[in-house]
């Protein structure tokens, strides 16, 4: 009995780092927005916020420049999430400032 020859499964293209960490930072940014904010005063939370930027622009543009990578979804994932903590942690932190000028 003889078995049919099977095609080889192609590799996976590679997925850009740098998408992947833009996630990761964007949802840990989120995470710390809502759970350490009282604790760090924000700030934890807003310089994740700036790398999940940062990193996740950096990804989209490796990606559009290198077709063989993939993790477009990821790196805009993570540069929303990214915006979205840095903007709710400088209204935590401007929060804070005008409360402490308030009770003064």
């Amino acid at each position: 009995m003889a078995h049919p020859q099977s095609q080889p499964i192609p590799p996976k293209p590679p997925t850009a780092g740098k998408a992947t960490a833009a996630m990761v930072l964007g949802i840990c940014g989120l995470v710390s927005v809502f759970l350490c904010s009282f604790f760090t005063l924000g700030l934890l939370s807003l310089v994740l916020g700036i790398l999940a930027i940062v990193f996740g622009a950096i990804a989209k543009n490796e990606i559009r420049d290198n077709p063989e990578l993939e993790g477009r979804g990821q790196a805009q994932a993570g540069f929303v999430m990214g915006i979205i903590t840095t903007a709710l942690s400088a209204i935590f932190i401007v929060s804070i400032i005008v409360l402490a000028i308030v009770d003064a």
